[in-house]
């Protein structure tokens, strides 16, 4: 799977975004937020599509989506995302 964020506006400036993939986890059936989390620089990004990160799977069958959470300094969040995604 790689996650893609499109860049447009300034106002997403964050140095250290957290992209999460989120996944359900087989033992529990139960969403989980963050499982795995792609750290990227929004601040020195180009404006457009820029890949944040690339993630297998092999202990979850079930992937719903990517969250963003918050850096530590600036701005965080994407004009939209992108998600290619494969089985194996």
């Amino acid at each position: 799977m790689n996650v893609y964020a499109y860049l447009w506006s300034g106002t997403f400036d964050t140095t250290d975004a957290q992209y999460y993939c989120d996944v359900v986890a087989p033992s529990t059936g139960f969403p989980t937020r963050g499982e795995l989390g792609l750290s990227f620089d929004q601040h020195s990004a180009p404006t457009g599509w820029n890949l944040v990160g690339s993630a297998t799977f092999t202990d979850y069958y079930d992937f719903y989506g990517v969250s963003v959470g918050t850096g530590s300094s600036g701005n965080t969040g994407a004009d939209a995302i992108m998600i290619t995604y494969w089985i194996e």
